[in-house]
Formats: structure tokens, sequence, C-alpha cells
């Protein structure tokens, strides 16, 4: 397996932490049950989470920094 990318959306932005920890945490036991082992090296494994709406300035800022 080479590049995944899932999107997902929630109805609330800080709701969307929560469900990609579960997304997640459910591809690394997918990966372990069919024997392989993701590199979760620095550099190689990223999560890109895209907040939009209500409240989503200060969920960048928590996420990303004040820059």
């Amino acid at each position: 397996m080479d590049d995944l990318a899932i999107c997902v959306e929630a109805k609330q932005g800080e709701r969307l932490p929560n469900i990609m920890a579960n997304v997640g945490s459910f591809l690394i036991d997918l990966c372990a049950f069919h024997c392989l082992s993701p590199n979760l090296s620095p550099g190689k494994t990223e999560l890109l989470l895209s907040f939009r709406g209500a409240g989503s300035r200060k969920l960048k800022t928590q996420f990303y920094g004040p820059k």
C-alpha cells in the first residue's frame, strides 16, 4: 500500500479530531489484521485537518499554531 486519502466530514469542527482519531485507529488495526506494518516515522505519515465555518479560526490555531 502506498498512499491513501480519505475525506471525512463533521457537522461541528470540534468533532473532526475525534472522528479522525477513530479512523486512524481503525486503519492501523486493519493493517495489523493483514500483517502490514505502516510506516509511522516522522515525515512519512500525515493527517491534514481542514476546518471550515463557525469556530474554524480557533480550531486552526489550536492545531496548527497562531501563524
